[in-house]
């Protein structure tokens, strides 16, 4: 059986197929996580969060009408509910420093440039580093990347373009930096 696309699943479970949320979640909850820590930049917080946003994805899903594509949906509900985390305990301006490469099993040598480039992105400006963090590191296109933050494309250009010059700027010692495509 082919795979069903992600508004398929959404009309089955619109008409109460309870397995295609399911499914649903399966399929986003790596790239929802990767979002929430780059948004949080606490694991174990992302981890949390990610459990209000199924809870208003599930309860929300039967008012979505298709204006955009579910995987874009679901990613401005958990850039949202970051955003309100972050607010609540005001982690804006004291975010963890970086994540321990040696919890994810990352070798050290390959874990420094890692954790400069985390670095660097952290310090970016928040649309800067949203649009970064969108564009390169999950590479949605400019349009979703325009739909999940609810700007418009030619803002999202104009924030990775500055965005990719601030991280060159910051990174541009590093022997490693010409490996990267930015």
């Amino acid at each position: 059986m082919p795979s069903r696309s992600d508004e398929q699943l959404v009309c089955e479970f619109q008409r109460g197929e309870e397995e295609a949320f399911s499914v649903f979640v399966r399929r986003h909850e790596d790239r929802l996580y990767r979002l929430a820590v780059m948004w949080l930049w606490d694991g174990s917080l992302a981890s949390d969060v990610l459990q209000e946003v199924w809870v208003r994805t599930y309860t929300g899903v039967h008012r979505f009408r298709f204006g955009a594509q579910p995987s874009t949906w679901i990613a401005r509900i958990c850039r949202n509910v970051c955003h309100e985390q972050n607010r609540r305990t005001q982690r804006s301006a004291a975010m963890v420093s970086h994540l321990d490469g040696a919890e994810k099993g990352v070798d050290m040598e390959i874990s420094r440039p890692f954790d400069e480039l985390h670095d660097a992105v952290r310090s970016l400006p928040q649309r800067q580093r949203e649009v970064v963090v969108l564009r390169i590191f999950e590479e949605l296109s400019v349009a979703d990347t325009a739909a999940v933050m609810g700007c418009r494309a030619g803002t999202v250009k104009a924030s990775l373009s500055k965005g990719l010059a601030n991280l060159r700027s910051k990174l541009e010692n590093r022997a490693w930096i010409d490996d990267l495509k930015i």
